[in-house]
């Protein structure tokens, strides 16, 4: 059986797959309620978040934590896959490119895979590793190869809850916010390296699903992940039978990932789509 580990983050969608892989090491964004660590999960954050009446904030695992973790992996596996935001999105790429370097011995059995984008698309390069790894057919350079590959044909939309949490990130600016509230527009959100931006703006939560269902429609679409913080699941379905009336697999992500939580706040939701071929403004190396 292969011995190979996995590190991932827990900015992914961690489910039960997820958490049920025995060769899997979680190394944790650290979130924050004001001045104060917080340790429960996304709805928990949420919950405390609305009592308190505070925008959670987060903060990247430092290189010395990502170090520590490597090396205990080291002991364990003879191959570690290290699921990590590319450097477009986070610093913890660079910290753990400085990690791998500080050490010694064994980084030839390290690998790493660049995540693309947070939540829903390093949702599906873990689970498609696990399932790689799984099926023992693959050699190492084989799994790291084709997720490399395959992390370059997600495009993800998210659908903020708030503008007031992306005022907290800087996404929109105070006139934008102002301006926002009192005409009550709707962003949608897309990324595709190398940064995120606001792609559209709309009046109604409708033309919002209009314009995904679109996207998905007009390009070639192999999957759809979806997660969402939405009081109910009106979404969810309306996305659901559109992915089936055109034939294009539809693949809920149930648990809210709690980098959605701190930067896009309630109500929110995102969407990955899984193109056949790689979106024309990539410019991810």
């Amino acid at each position: 059986m292969s011995n190979i580990g996995i590190i991932y983050s827990n900015t992914s969608c961690i489910d039960q797959k997820i958490k049920d892989f025995k060769n899997g090491e979680m190394l944790k964004l650290h979130s924050f309620l004001g001045e104060e660590e917080f340790f429960g999960d996304s709805k928990e954050l949420m919950i405390a978040a609305k009592e308190k009446n505070i925008i959670p904030t987060t903060s990247q695992p430092s290189t010395i934590e990502i170090k520590e973790l490597i090396e205990e992996s080291l002991t364990k596996y003879d191959d570690i896959i290290i699921f990590s935001p590319s450097q477009y999105l986070s610093g913890t790429y660079s910290n753990t490119i400085l990690a791998i370097g500080m050490l010694k011995t064994n980084k030839n059995r390290i690998h790493i895979v660049k995540v693309r984008s947070y939540s829903l698309s390093e949702y599906a390069m873990i689970t498609r590793g696990i399932d790689m790894i799984n099926s023992e057919k693959y050699k190492i350079e084989d799994i790291v190869d084709t997720l490399n590959e395959n992390a370059k044909h997600f495009e993800t939309f998210i659908v903020p809850g708030t503008l007031d949490y992306l005022k907290k990130s800087g996404r929109v600016n105070l006139s934008q916010l102002i301006i926002g509230k009192l005409i009550n527009f709707k962003l949608l959100l897309r990324h595709v390296e190398p940064v995120p931006n606001i792609y559209k703006k709309v009046r109604s939560s409708k033309k919002i699903l209009q314009e995904i269902e679109a996207e998905l429609i007009n390009k070639k679409t192999k999957r759809i992940y979806f997660t969402s913080y939405q009081d109910d699941d009106k979404v969810e379905k309306y996305l659901r039978k559109i992915a089936n009336e055109n034939n294009v697999e539809f693949i809920d992500c149930e648990v809210v990932p709690i980098i959605i939580a701190c930067h896009f706040g309630p109500k929110s939701f995102g969407i990955s789509l899984e193109r056949e071929n790689i979106p024309d403004d990539f410019k991810g190396e």
